[in-house]
């Protein structure tokens, strides 16, 4: 498996494994889906370990009930213990003006042409709403998910941390240079983003998730040195896992990267980690 790359796994082996679920899979009934969860984050003995998996569906997860069913689907095909929602990647930025190419088939829409041309286009990103344009198309898919599963599963939702949504805003390799060069104007921004995220979380929490999988993508040392990092990832993060707090019990948080950080996410207030 070491020269086989994940998406050649996914192509293959991994699709070859869902496949199986065209006829669902009889796991143990013993303990639902919550309690095996519940029980494994406490340490105490489970009837078999808690799984699941997800992928993104290009070019379909941008329809609310398209991707609700979808996710869906999988789950029962598979008796997974948990949902983790998969919207479409760029769904937190598309309404700062990123203009995407969308190439249809399996390849998923990338960014075409980024709105930050120069440092000072930083200060035009500025709170949006959270219950409108594609963070409605994320809240709608939710609602739809969460009326099928009708309680029976845990759902958790994707949502980027605030300089992953930055870094996507910027395209490609710019967002290091703009931190080193513009902190104060980058600074600017992150907050706008960081207001409209933490209110998107307000409303993925009222709406009925039992948590969410937080994706940060600067989370390796080898991305973002560990000052950088306090500086411009964890403040920011933090005042956006604030409203989960006593209100959900199964937050995940993501973190993409070769030389992950840990040291600086092990006082984060989530229940889960999951790396790679």
């Amino acid at each position: 498996l070491n020269n086989v790359s994940r998406r050649t796994f996914l192509n293959t082996a991994g699709l070859a494994i869902a496949s199986a679920a065209f006829a669902p899979i009889a796991y143990s009934a013993e303990m639902s889906h919550r309690a095996r969860i519940e029980a494994a984050l406490a340490n105490l003995p489970t009837d078999r370990t808690p799984l699941s998996f997800w992928w993104h569906w290009a070019n379909q997860d941008r329809s609310p009930r398209r991707l609700a069913e979808l996710a869906v689907r999988l789950q029962q095909r598979l008796d997974m213990d948990f949902i983790k929602f998969s919207p479409y990647g760029l769904y937190s930025v598309v309404d700062w003006g990123v203009q995407l190419n969308v190439r249809g088939g399996p390849d998923t829409p990338i960014l075409a042409e980024s709105p930050i041309q120069k440092p000072d286009d930083w200060l035009k990103i500025t709170p949006v709403r959270s219950d409108a344009g594609e963070y409605l198309i994320v809240l709608e898919a939710q609602r739809i998910a969460l009326e099928m599963l009708n309680g029976d599963v845990p759902f958790v939702q994707t949502v980027f941390s605030p300089l992953t949504s930055a870094s996507k805003i910027a395209g490609p390799g710019k967002l290091m240079q703009y931190m080193q060069d513009s902190p104060r104007q980058v600074h600017a921004a992150l907050e706008a983003i960081t207001e409209t995220s933490r209110s998107f979380v307000e409303r993925v929490v009222s709406g009925g998730a039992d948590g969410v999988f937080f994706a940060n993508q600067w989370a390796g040392v080898d991305l973002l040195p560990p000052d950088l990092y306090n500086e411009f990832s964890k403040p920011y993060d933090l005042q956006m896992l604030e409203p989960l707090k006593g209100k959900t019990w199964f937050n995940i948080y993501h973190l993409h990267a070769h030389d992950i950080n840990f040291d600086g996410v092990l006082d984060y207030p989530v229940e889960a980690f999951n790396w790679h």
